[in-house]
Formats: structure tokens, sequence, C-alpha cells
């Protein structure tokens, strides 16, 4: 039987950098897509590399950054003008955040992703009758990207 898992149970949080942090999950998330990595390449080729060949070694890690969707609620706290996503998109902050993968009792953590990023984009997507209002945006990390299951 398959162990796979289905996206129900995901949240996109950010933290309010108090010790200890909490964490306060972004209303209505739609999807989540966690940041990437991906290594610059420096080109390392001499005059008498082997073969007539170039040669690379790895640069620095770019983290990328996460994207999400939510349904857009204007006067939620996460989401609003001035304490919600779009502020701090303004804000230019760097915050921590933390994408929480639960089981399907939504209280026993299976994963989690944590980064620090600021809110880099943020828009509402196409806004027709027959459909929601979505909020899409990006975060663009800054620094190290860590998995986790605890």
């Amino acid at each position: 039987m398959s162990q796979a898992m289905i996206g129900w149970g995901t949240y996109l949080k950010r933290g309010n950098g108090a010790t200890p942090e909490v964490f306060t999950a972004i209303a209505e998330l739609l999807t989540v897509t966690p940041p990437s990595n991906a290594s610059d390449e420096v080109e390392v080729t001499h005059l008498v590399s082997a073969g007539k060949r170039k040669e690379f070694i790895q640069g620095l890690i770019d983290s990328g950054e996460c994207a999400f969707t939510a349904n857009f609620i204007p006067t939620s706290g996460t989401q609003d003008w001035d304490t919600g996503l779009i502020s701090l998109q303004a804000a230019g902050d760097v915050v921590n955040w933390r994408i929480e993968c639960y089981e399907d009792d939504l209280t026993t953590l299976s994963f989690y992703v944590a980064f620090a990023g600021f809110v880099k984009t943020s828009n509402l997507n196409e806004i027709s009758a027959g459909a929601t209002k979505v909020l899409a945006g990006s975060i663009r990390c800054s620094g190290d990207v860590t998995w986790g299951d605890t």
C-alpha cells in the first residue's frame, strides 16, 4: 500500500521574531511551493584542461523563492495592509517562515521547511464573477533553508 500523502493539513506560517518565536498561519492557504536550491556554477577551465573540456566547480547556493496562493481575506491580520502579507512587502522586512505539514489528525507534525525571507510579490489573480478572489505571492529566501520532522 502506498504511503503517499496529500497536501491537506499544510500551513504557511510567519514568525513574529519573539523568543520563543510564535508562528501564525496565513489564512485560507490554497497552495504553497517550498523553496528550491540552485547552485551557481563557476567555470575554472584553464589552458591545459584535460581533453580540451570546460571545467566547473560549484559556486554559491541560492535558496530561491517560496510561492503561495490563498483565498483573499482583506480583513485577515495575516493578509491585510496593516499587519499582514501586504504590509510586510511594503516594509521589506526579512522574517522567519515555516511550511508545516501535519498528519490527518492536524496535531502530529509530519515535516517542516524553515527559512527567512521577505515578501517579494503579492497580487490578486484574475477576478471573475464565478470564482473566489485569490491572493498570490512569493517570499524571497535569504540564507539557508532547513528541512526537518520535529
